[in-house]
């Protein structure tokens, strides 16, 4: 889901060296997901979205909460 925000232009990923071919989105352990994108809302906007349809979707628990406070600075 991820990588389908970043193909349409909706989730803004990470790029090494500003380099476009090696552009990191998450990296995924056994039991851990970390995602990585520019520090924008529409990204923290886009990682609640794909949060809340995974668990939409499955039968999976998951604990989803996220108590972010917008500075009206940072509209």
């Amino acid at each position: 889901m991820l990588y389908a925000s970043v193909n349409v232009g909706l989730f803004f990923n990470f790029q090494i060296d500003g380099d476009p071919t090696f552009q990191l989105t998450h990296l995924q352990f056994r039991d851990d997901t970390l995602i990585i994108g520019n520090k924008i809302w529409t990204n923290i906007r886009v990682i609640e979205g794909t949060l809340l349809l995974l668990k939409l979707m499955s039968s999976w628990t998951i604990l989803l909460g996220m108590n972010i406070v917008q500075n009206k600075k940072d509209n």
